[in-house]
């Protein structure tokens, strides 16, 4: 539920009355503290409410919750690579935050079909090069996070298709769970 305010106040330093819009959302996860999955994403409007709907899909095909930290940044993963700086501080963060604080196991990175961050990039060749680069630089600083690759490709103007790659559902799925229970 979302309710919205105006709430009238006078600016006393220009002698104007001035409008305060504020909105008060009801969120029933505020008391969580824990969700297991993350996903490092380009920060493109174009694709963000795709982007959700499809963790979403991809999390309750597994059992799962849809609950998710969000990493956006231009370009998903490439400033991972490219600029040290993030690097540092996304690892920090995720470490920090995800792993430690929320207790996430598994890091979806995730590109988008013609991507700015990749000068608009439209190749499957080299989205899936860019993602297995990824995943081995991921995996070394995080060997206990399971590390999911998957894009995005247009199929026609106006639908996205997400591609997860080599990931088998029920392999996957009985081993994570084992994971978090665990169980071997």
């Amino acid at each position: 539920m979302v309710e919205y305010f105006f709430m009238f106040f006078l600016d006393k330093q220009n002698n104007k009355e001035k409008t305060l819009l504020t909105f008060d959302v009801s969120n029933s996860l505020m008391e969580e503290s824990q969700c297991f999955t993350a996903v490092l994403r380009c920060v493109d409007f174009r694709v963000c409410e795709s982007d959700h709907l499809f963790m979403s899909c991809f999390l309750n095909s597994l059992g799962e919750v849809s609950t998710f930290d969000t990493y956006s940044w231009p370009g998903s993963q490439k400033d991972v690579f490219d600029c040290v700086s993030f690097r540092n501080r996304f690892l920090e963060l995720f470490e920090k935050v995800s792993i430690k604080h929320h207790g996430v196991k598994r890091l979806v990175v995730l590109m988008h079909w013609d991507c700015a961050g990749y000068g608009g990039l439209q190749d499957e060749e080299t989205f899936k090069a860019e993602l297995a680069r990824a995943k081995t630089f991921l995996e070394d600083q995080f060997p206990r996070i399971e590390i999911v690759l998957a894009y995005s490709k247009a199929i026609s103007d106006n639908t996205l298709r997400y591609v997860v790659l080599n990931y088998f559902m029920e392999e996957r799925k009985n081993d994570f769970h084992a994971s978090q229970t665990g169980k071997s």
